[in-house]
């Protein structure tokens, strides 16, 4: 039934939407309205949600003001007590529904390629009652795979596949009974569809075998003249045609005046006109494309048939041929209703699709051919001017919503390509960049060059032209340059249709227009790298958000792309040219940064000489400029790759004496010093160093400036991109390295030698850091041997101290690291007496004796023997007690294992199990390390027991009972503390079994009394050493071991209250300090502890311990809060009446501060709770007021403007749609609200019905609202 014309009376502003809802539907349900009792009856379901489903069916079948109020009345029919409600729609429109009812949609299933088969197969052996059941499923077989292919994906979701296979099956009936019974081509047929099916033709063919169909049975009855027979009946198709197109133009458009724009008014008499449409509806039935509804109306049999018609009626007004032309689009107002809404708006989608295809004709033709390349002989059609002139104008005056970016946002090609021509063709140049940039500015910044580059090249070509004219002005070439630097093709080739050839046209025409307007781009570079260098110096965050800053990192991506690509390699020159000319050297070096340097890797040596020798060829080889590639960008080649910028300057080297020609007269700056460390040459280099250092000494003034001006390049870069000394590191020449440091050394005092090596341009520190920030570790390690060699280990000390290695305080992470490490121990300690001396000083520097775990057993075993085992262990346990790193068992195992003799091992146990009076803590390392909490996992284990065996094998048994048992048996008593029984196990697995007895029986007797004694001390309270798991076992060993005197004594020591950082604290409520969602999945936990204390402590202890304040609150509130109402009542009533009353009262006085304390700051609890203990959130409906209801509802159902949609808030809808499971839970959740609240509150919960007063609601796996797609 359309109940559209009374959805336009609903009125969703009346106060009681939920009354309103009712008389709706009684007003509208065929055979209700006309009976009371009917009435009554429907209105007392719909009030008690007795047996009443609604299905609101085709949702997308009404106009976008009728759609608001259909979801207005939605709203308002929720508010009764349906069973369910179910809405239909096409995938178009589903988005709006889920967005406006907080719904998420179901789409049926749709036909696979067997049920098509089936389909096809079932109804023509029934149409054509043949027996050849294998021929037609063959046929069937082979038209639905050719479909497939045919009809892309958007179109059969558009129609629907079930419609698709009626309409196939219908539209080639004929041509299969050909098939089976004459003997006819099935491939003519296949080949037919795949050259002209799509959504357009399969449509046509449609209606023209509908036509045919009628025009037979027609010429049946009919027994008159042919000639008087065709006119007759060709008279009344065209009658029928004209009605169909007019019942289509009303299905669709809804306003009347625009439905009298495009079909105009009739001058005739209403009974004329209903004469004739009695006629024509009469025919149109059996036409086979409407049916009657139950109000006696016609309307088509499916929607699609209507936006066919209504798309045919409009292609018409758009034909080239004047004889088929339709004339709409001479008039102005046409042409607006069809540029400002048909074309432009989505609710027309369905018309916009047929017209789309229905282009194809026109931009195929050879009149439109000639029209687009300005034919001489062809004069542009004065309609398609005026068309062209109205989108132009909804395009400025609306760029928001105009066919132009309707046709991209929705990908229509025909549409696009044929609105562009005509745009191309008609429109003045700067009035399409005017359209262009309104576009642009009203949508995402790459709408519309996003679309270019996944769907139409010559769309872009196009684009680019409308630029690179003579009438465009430096502004417009400006803004595009910009668009094009932030937008670059290669970020979406991975999701372009785009064939390679089309994506390389892209490419070269993109740079091309560069070139062409190098300087505009010039401008935009200088942009970029200021940008770049405010966001470095200033706000280092900023490159990842300032738009020009990060420019820079779009051109990297095609920088990389050409070179590692062979497909495109071709356009590495211009791009290389292109940005040198337009980049400053230090732009251009991020470039190639971030194109080539990833975290993990070095560029591959192939591509840094690709680019290099293209950015060479790029560059005057007449000397125009000062130097071949900028000194930022050799010296990054150089980082990354010496060998390759050998390559480079073995261009250009010179022959001239180095003493004969400085570097600053050279046009690159280059030198045969250079070249000579390039290519390693050792004793040239040797014999001109030694001669330097005796010109530095000689009386010939001359001589003496020359040699200074050397010992200059070596430590200052000047105009050179980078010193001499930096090139040999970097070639990883150590030898050269060690003549070079060897001449700067004699031929400087001492003092100017220290002052240059410390100097601000730090020459030596320069090499050393980007050795170490670019992982070279060849370069590195030279550099360490060489300072060794020629300056002595206490420079070394000092640099390796600095090294990316030694700063790790916690955890090498690759093999690589570990191996360095090891290259740097051995560089201190090769052919040198005191190199253990200061390895062991870079051990202990800054409190890095993780070194330990990664070092050889060789070098921690000569770091021992350099100082002496006793000296040695105190120093390493003394830095322990500061840093305590997570991995110390791996330390300790390491040392153990290097230890030779009993004297050695003895050493040790002693160290680690004795007090030192220079601690703070009055424990041993030993008993220190015990009681950190994170060193009993199971994860320490493993070493743990290593340990163990080491010292047993070596010392026997009686060594380890010393570590068991140290600092009084407080070692034993902390595993107790914390319920590490794995690890008590794995200590007592190294001893007979008459000792661990012996041991077990020594915590028995002490155990409880010594965790109590434990439990008194400040540690407890500590959060990082103590957390809830430990306090927990704590409590529970106490519980099961304890004497009564002992449970009253842990029921004094846990709530007696401390000052501590200026709050007021005790044991028992800091157990419950992280109260919250970290605690909501330790119910059964939590309940199992309490249970301890109900069974194990006697009365007045409970009464104490519960009546404590734990926080904002007594403890029973927070038995009611984490265990439930149900378990707290249980423990009440092992108490008397008054003391019930009195925990009554404690009850009702606490419950709001913790409701406040908990929910409120964190609106994701709610979440948490369905997934763990519902008691929480029971306890908050239990105890909250009205008001901490209302606020609550309020805060988790907020809603947020994201992309002008309205979304709820994102923990509500997580907690609603994340599994089955969560159901029941909500539905709890919303009963308690409803008898708290009213049913109001529930409705802003979305998803969920309201439960019925006084009714439990009925379990149920989901929620029982759907939209489906059809």
């Amino acid at each position: 039934v359309d109940h559209i014309g009374a959805l336009r009376q609903f009125n969703p502003d009346e106060v009681d939407q939920q009354v309103e809802a009712i008389k709706f539907f009684i007003a509208n349900i065929p055979n209700v309205r006309e009976s009371p009792f009917a009435q009554s009856l429907l209105r007392h379901k719909l009030q008690t949600g007795d047996g009443i489903v609604v299905m609101l069916d085709g949702f997308d079948e009404i106009d976008i003001q009728c759609q608001d109020k259909c979801i207005s009345l939605i709203k308002a029919i929720r508010l009764t007590n349906l069973n369910a409600l179910y809405i239909t729609t096409r995938p178009h429109l589903n988005g709006k529904l889920q967005d406006s009812l907080f719904q998420l949609a179901y789409t049926l299933r749709d036909f696979n390629q067997e049920d098509q088969i089936n389909y096809l197969s079932g109804y023509w052996k029934k149409q054509l009652k043949v027996n050849a059941d294998a021929e037609v499923r063959s046929i069937a077989t082979s038209i639905v795979d050719r479909l497939s292919k045919s009809l892309k994906g958007n179109e059969r979701s558009f129609i629907g596949i079930p419609l698709q296979c009626h309409i196939v099956a219908d539209c080639f009936e004929s041509q299969v009974y050909d098939i089976i019974q004459n003997g006819c081509d099935l491939e003519a047929l296949l080949k037919d569809l795949d050259s002209n099916l799509n959504l357009d033709t399969l449509y046509e063919r449609l209606f023209k075998k509908k036509r045919e169909i009628y025009r037979q049975e027609k010429a049946k009855v009919q027994q008159v003249n042919n000639h008087i027979l065709h006119n007759s009946l060709e008279d009344h198709m065209e009658c029928l045609e004209i009605y169909l197109r007019d019942l289509a133009v009303k299905t669709i458009v809804s306003d009347q005046t625009h439905i009298d724009c495009l079909l105009g008014k009739s001058n005739e008499s209403a009974a004329t006109i209903e004469q004739q449409h009695k006629k024509r509806e009469e025919g149109s039935v059996c036409f086979g494309l409407l049916t009657l509804n139950r109000k006696g109306e016609f309307q088509f049999l499916h929607r699609t048939y209507a936006e066919y018609l209504m798309a045919n009626y409009l292609y018409g007004g758009f034909r080239l041929d004047d004889k088929l032309r339709n004339k709409l689009l001479d008039k102005k107002p046409v042409r607006q209703l069809i540029s400002f809404q048909f074309l432009a708006d989505e609710e027309y989608g369905g018309v916009q699709l047929f017209f789309d295809f229905m282009l194809i004709e026109i931009l195929k033709g050879e009149k439109w051919r000639d029209t687009i390349n300005r034919n001489e002989n062809y004069e542009i059609p004065v309609h398609l001017k005026n068309f062209t002139n109205d989108c132009y104008d909804s395009s400025v005056q609306k760029p928001w919503r105009n066919c132009f970016s309707l046709a991209v946002r929705k990908e229509y090609m025909n549409i696009f390509t044929f609105l562009t021509c005509c745009m191309d063709v008609i429109l003045e140049k700067s009035k399409v960049r005017k359209m262009v940039h309104a576009i642009c500015k009203e949508n995402r910044e790459d709408f519309l060059l996003g679309f270019y580059y996944r769907r139409n090249c010559a769309g872009f070509l196009q684009f680019v032209d409308w630029y690179d004219d003579a009438t465009a002005e430096k502004t417009d070439i400006l803004y595009i340059t910009k668009q094009f630097c932030n937008h670059l093709p290669h970020h979406t080739l991975q999701n372009t249709r785009l064939n390679q050839q089309e994506q390389k046209n892209i490419f070269r025409r993109l740079l091309d227009f560069m070139t062409k307007y190098e300087d505009t781009l010039k401008d935009v570079m200088e942009e970029v790298a200021r940008a770049r260098l405010y966001s470095v110096i200033q706000v280092p965050a900023m490159i990842a958000n300032h738009p020009l800053a990060a420019m820079a990192d779009h051109w990297q991506g095609m920088l990389k792309l050409f070179v590692r690509d062979d497909n495109f390699t071709f356009l590495l020159r211009p791009l290389l040219k292109l940005l040198s000319r337009t980049c400053d050297g230090q732009l251009l070096s991020d470039i190639l940064r971030l194109a080539f340097e990833t975290k993990d890797t070095m560029p591959q040596q192939s591509d840094m000489e690709t680019v290099s020798n293209v950015l060479l060829d790029c560059c005057p080889s007449d000397g125009s400029t000062n130097q071949p590639l900028a000194p930022e960008v050799s010296r990054f080649i150089l980082q990354m790759s010496p060998s390759v910028l050998h390559k480079v300057y073995s261009r250009y080297e010179s022959a001239a004496n180095m003493l004969d020609q400085q570097p600053e007269t050279d046009p690159y700056n280059l030198t045969q010093l250079h070249l000579n460390i390039f290519r390693g040459d050792e004793k040239a280099i040797e014999s001109l160093l030694a001669m330097v250092n005796r010109n530095l000494t000689s009386s010939d003034p001359k001589k003496k400036e020359e040699a200074e001006k050397l010992i200059g390049c070596l430590t200052k870069r000047g105009e050179a991109p980078f010193t001499l000394i930096y090139l040999a590191a970097a070639c990883n020449h150590e030898p050269i390295l060690c003549n070079m440091l060897n001449c700067l050394k004699n031929g400087l005092s001492r003092n100017a030698f220290h002052a240059a090596l410390n100097h601000s341009g730090k020459f030596l520190d320069n090499a050393y850091d980007d050795a170490m920030k670019y992982k070279k570790n060849e370069m590195y390690l030279s550099i360490l041997k060489a300072v060794k060699k020629i300056i002595g280990n206490e420079y070394l000390l000092d640099l390796a101290k600095k090294s990316f290695i030694i700063q790790k305080k916690f955890y090498f992470i690759t093999v690589t690291e570990i191996q360095l490490l090891n290259h740097v121990a051995n560089i201190f300690v090769e052919d040198d007496p005191q190199g253990y001396e200061h390895l062991n000083e870079l051990i202990f520097y800054d409190n890095n004796i993780t070194l330990i775990m990664y070092l050889d057993q060789s070098f921690i075993r000569g770091s021992i023997s350099a100082i002496g085992i006793d000296k040695w262990i105190n120093r390493l346990f003394d830095l322990i007690v500061g840093t305590f790193p997570l991995s110390i068992y791996d330390m300790l195992y390491n040392i153990v294992n290097v230890l030779n003799t009993n004297e050695e091992f003895s050493c040790f146990v002693k160290s680690i199990t004795s007090t030192n009076d220079k601690r703070t803590s009055p424990s041993s390392i030993w008993a220190e390390i015990i009681s950190r909490s994170n060193y009993g996992t199971n994860e320490c284990l493993p070493k743990l027991k290593q340990i163990f065996d080491c010292i047993s094998k070596q010392l026997g048994e009686r060594a380890v009972e010393e570590l068991i048992l140290s600092d009084d048996r407080k070692v034993i008593a902390w595993v107790a503390f914390y319920g590490h029984t794995s690890m008590f196990n794995t200590m007592l697995a190294s001893l007979s079994s008459v000792n661990q007895e012996a041991v077990k029986k020594q915590l028995e007797d002490n155990g409880p009394q010594m965790v109590l004694e434990i439990l008194s001390t400040k540690l407890a309270l500590s959060k990082y050493t103590y957390n809830y798991s430990n306090k927990i076992k704590t409590l529970k060993y106490c519980l099961e071991n304890g004497t009564g005197e002992q449970l009253s004594q842990l029921v004094d020591t846990i709530t007696v209250v401390h000052e501590i950082g200026g709050k007021t604290i005790s044991r028992w409520s800091n157990l419950f300090s992280e109260i919250g969602e970290n605690r909501l999945n330790c119910e059964s936990e939590f309940q199992e502890l309490t249970e301890l204390f109900l069974n194990k402590l006697d009365t007045n202890d409970l009464r104490k311990l519960l009546l404590h304040n734990v926080g904002e609150g007594t403890f029973i509130v927070y038995v009611a809060f984490l265990g439930g109402e149900e378990f707290a009542w249980s423990i009440l009533d092992r108490f008397s009446l008054m003391t019930r009353e009195e925990f009554n009262n404690h009850l009702a006085a606490d419950s709001h501060v913790i409701i406040q304390r908990v929910f409120f700051p964190n609106r994701a609890l709610i979440s948490k709770m369905l997934d763990y203990n519902m008691n929480p959130l029971n306890f908050f409906l239990a105890y909250a007021c009205t008001d901490h209801l209302s606020e609550f509802i309020a805060l988790i159902t907020v809603t947020d403007r994201e992309q002008n949609t309205l979304r709820k808030n994102r923990e509500w809808r997580i907690a609603c749609l994340r599994d089955k499971t969560s159901a029941d839970k909500i539905d709890d959740f919303l009963q308690r609200v409803y008898k708290k609240l009213g049913r109001n509150p529930v409705y802003r919960c979305p998803v969920h019905r309201s439960p019925r007063l006084g009714q439990r609601p009925r379990r149920r796996s989901s929620s029982n609202e759907r939209i489906f797609l059809y």
